[in-house]
């Protein structure tokens, strides 16, 4: 089964508080993988990062993150399996001061490796920064042939975010206080680097995640067949 990621519900608002909820109601597929990118914007550099992101029956944990604009912003990625999902949205939170505004970009992938944890199957995740109206995550893998890639872009300018090279949007949004652009691509079709772009040079930040392909019939792990008690 080939890997696929659709971009299930987001947010993008300027609202001063401590947890943010993402707009559209889903129910992902049973043991699907999913990604939640999660941006905050502050005036204070304390609590910078949420403590939880919750929703649809699925328990996520946190892989990375990274600080922007001397640590008053960050970005974080999160990876959780929907094990026994249900219908919802997902909600970041946890902050102990008010935020000055969020974004939040949530990934349904299909026909990831589920066999270990949410965070064994982001097998690559890159973090860099730079100024410009574009930017390029450079993916070193793939890791395992099949794998394919994901990313999440902010950059200070009110704009919203387009794919370049070969990605595609999965949803974008900006605000003026302070100025931000959000925005989240994917790529179904080939491994390749993570690149998006915007009008206004500006000072930007970007993740790239690299998403591991379930082993195909026949090529079953040792845990699974362990678990089918061949080990």
């Amino acid at each position: 089964m080939a890997l696929a990621f659709a971009e299930r519900t987001s947010t993008y608002t300027t609202t001063n508080a401590t947890s943010y909820a993402t707009g559209t109601s889903f129910t992902p597929a049973s043991n699907s993988l999913m990604v939640a990118f999660v941006f905050a914007s502050s005036t204070d550099t304390s609590s910078s990062v949420p403590t939880s992101v919750s929703g649809n029956g699925v328990t996520y944990s946190q892989h990375s993150n990274i600080l922007f604009a001397s640590g008053v912003c960050t970005g974080s990625v999160w990876a959780g399996i929907a094990s026994s999902p249900s219908n919802g949205t997902v909600t970041a939170s946890g902050w102990g001061t008010s935020r000055t505004g969020a974004g939040i970009s949530v990934f349904e992938i299909t026909g990831a490796d589920v066999s270990g944890t949410a965070l064994a199957a982001l097998v690559s995740v890159n973090t860099i920064t730079g100024t410009g109206t574009s930017a390029t995550v450079t993916m070193t893998g793939p890791v395992t042939a099949g794998n394919l890639n994901c990313g999440f872009f902010d950059h200070t300018a009110s704009e919203n975010i387009s794919a370049a090279g070969s990605n595609a949007i999965g949803s974008t949004g900006n605000y003026a206080t302070p100025a931000r652009g959000l925005g989240s691509v994917f790529n179904n079709a080939s491994y390749a680097n993570i690149s998006g772009s915007w009008t206004t040079s500006a000072a930007w930040r970007a993740f790239g995640v690299e998403i591991a392909i379930a082993p195909a019939v026949g090529g079953s792990t040792v845990k699974q067949l362990a678990a089918l008690g061949c080990g």
